[in-house]
């Protein structure tokens, strides 16, 4: 009986002490930043400025979504409430309808971005749209194809987190100039490799006006509203882009449109997925830089 005793008093002994190992860990982690962005790219850029043991980070849009056409559903909502910071790209329609109604701080990552505005470029004479689909007062939201973009949002970020967590700022900082070196070694190679390569592309979702303002490139799109585009203006695009001798056309995955291999075959064009929404941030800006630089060789 005695020996029964004491196992069982072991056993309880070794149940609290395990139970109190399993608090201590709980209590290391409540100190863990949970951050919340709204696309893939935003936490490419947070992974830069903190790595998992500091920061828990969750995306608002889920993959294959439309970002300009999201609406956030409830869960979500709940969700983001739980977070320390959101940090929103300032420039897509659904954080407008939220950014102001949420109980948690809220910072614009496109701070002192100088946006591209009218049908994703057009007025800035270096992108062709078949079909307006935003509104001239509307800026192009998608930032992060730009590397001196990601640079101001990086900044933006590392900043509105210092603000509510003082003690990494020193951390921030250091890594904040260690990845700005980063960013300029990538717009250094992307200068170098498209010196040579083709000054014009198609895409069917103008998804990379900042990448050609930023590279003096001319990007012809195709897509219209994400239907099927009339007969007579599809001609007029494809003339254009045929006579501006483009040889790539990027498809994003978000989109599906059975009109754009139709295109695609017509032109003679070589067909380029690319996912502008990817956390492969780097990975991705470089399969489009790759795709022109091989379209001239």
């Amino acid at each position: 009986m005695k020996l029964t005793h004491l196992i069982l008093i072991t056993a309880a002994c070794a149940s609290i002490c395990t139970g109190c190992g399993y608090n201590n860990s709980n209590d290391d982690t409540t100190d863990k930043l949970s951050v919340a962005v709204s696309v893939e790219p935003q936490r490419y850029i947070l992974n830069q400025l903190l790595d998992s043991s500091e920061v828990a980070i969750s995306t608002l849009i889920n993959p294959g979504a439309n970002p300009e056409t999201y609406e956030l559903i409830p869960r979500k909502r709940m969700d983001l409430e739980r977070s320390d910071i959101y940090l929103s790209t300032g420039v897509l329609p659904f954080e407008k309808a939220i950014t102001t109604t949420l109980s948690i701080p809220v910072a614009d990552s496109s701070r002192g971005i100088t946006f591209v505005y009218g049908s994703h470029g057009e007025s800035c004479g270096h992108s062709h749209e078949a079909g307006s689909h935003h509104h001239d007062n509307a800026p192009d939201p998608h930032i992060w194809t730009s590397v001196e973009n990601v640079r101001i949002m990086a900044s933006n970020m590392a900043t509105a987190i210092a603000r509510i967590r003082p003690e990494m700022q020193t951390i921030l900082q250091k890594r904040l100039n260690t990845f700005n070196i980063r960013l300029d070694s990538i717009d250094s190679s992307i200068r170098r490799r498209l010196a040579h390569a083709d000054s014009c592309f198609i895409i069917w979702h103008p998804s990379l006006s900042y990448f050609a303002r930023d590279y003096d490139l001319e990007q012809i799109a195709v897509g219209f509203e994400s239907k099927e585009m009339p007969a007579g203006r599809l001609r007029q695009i494809i003339d254009h882009a045929a006579a501006s001798k483009a040889s790539v056309f990027f498809f994003q995955q978000e989109f599906d449109s059975r009109q754009a291999k139709g295109v695609n075959d017509m032109l003679g064009s070589r067909l380029v997925v690319i996912n502008p929404l990817s956390s492969d941030w780097e990975g991705q800006i470089d399969i489009i830089t790759d795709a022109l630089t091989q379209s001239h060789k």
